[in-house]
């Protein structure tokens, strides 16, 4: 027999209520539409239906630049992958209470001045370019001034997309409203990392066509971190650094490219089974 789904819904409501403990008896908690939560703070919870967030409910309520924010998140890299407001800005969003969903003890953080926006985006998820952008040229070059630039300058905040050698433009608006062609990054530059992006997106094709064999995901652990340090590469700003962190990069790629060659030149000269 077939459970009802409101059924359904008061029994994970219940589970809930029971495995957080946090949530006042007098609480609603409100039902939206959206993924199901993925791993990361406490508060998330998986869920294999909808998924019960107060945050974005309220917030696509109270006026246009609230309900932008909304909007925005809900197009962004973050919201596909599962990153939701608490993740950020802490809180329990579990709760329909102000006090609570926005309660310092649940570790709520508001908007962060400029100067705190690497802090709230590096250490905990982003620590890779967080490391690079302490010691870049964006970094250095304004020292003592009221302003520079930060994740948010380049990334946006509730909109942020999916990384790739797109957002490295002038003609995207991402580095040309600071900067004229004198100062981009020379073309020559950025189509060396455009080249080795495309070699690992070759990398991986020609991966899965490998047999199986305990070295396949060997391989596979070298690529992905080929490819995570050739995307830290955007946060340098300096072309002989670019182009002295990229090379052992490429020596990787090269190693890579011809195990997998071999490996595949080797299948072809196997005899066929009888």
């Amino acid at each position: 027999m077939k459970m009802n789904y409101w059924c359904y819904v008061t029994i994970v409501v219940a589970t809930l209520s029971l495995c957080i403990g946090t949530a006042p008896a007098q609480e609603e908690v409100q039902e939206v539409e959206g993924p199901s939560y993925a791993q990361g703070s406490e508060s998330w919870q998986k869920l294999d239906g909808p998924f019960f967030e107060t945050c974005s409910m309220c917030h696509q309520r109270l006026g246009e630049r609230l309900s932008e924010q909304v909007a925005e998140w809900r197009g962004s890299v973050h919201f596909s992958s599962g990153v939701f407001c608490d993740s950020c800005h802490g809180g329990n969003p579990m709760s329909t209470i102000l006090t609570v969903s926005m309660g310092e003890e649940y570790g709520f953080k508001s908007d962060p001045s400029p100067e705190g926006v690497p802090n709230f985006c590096g250490p905990s998820c982003h620590e890779s370019a967080y490391s690079v952008n302490e010691a870049n040229i964006h970094t250095e070059d304004f020292p003592d001034e009221e302003w520079e630039p930060n994740c948010v300058t380049c990334h946006g905040s509730h909109e942020v997309q999916e990384v790739n050698m797109d957002l490295v433009s002038l003609e995207e608006n991402t580095c040309g409203p600071c900067h004229s062609r004198a100062f981009y990054l020379r073309q020559t530059e950025k189509e060396s990392l455009v080249d080795s992006h495309q070699l690992i997106e070759d990398l991986y094709a020609q991966l899965e066509m490998m047999p199986e064999m305990p070295i396949k995901n060997t391989i596979r652990v070298r690529i992905d971190k080929a490819y995570k340090d050739l995307r830290g590469l955007a946060h340098y700003f300096n072309r002989r650094q670019i182009r002295a962190e990229k090379a052992p990069i490429d020596t990787e790629l090269g190693y890579i490219k011809g195990i997998l060659d071999f490996s595949e030149s080797a299948a072809l000269r196997q005899p066929a089974q009888r």
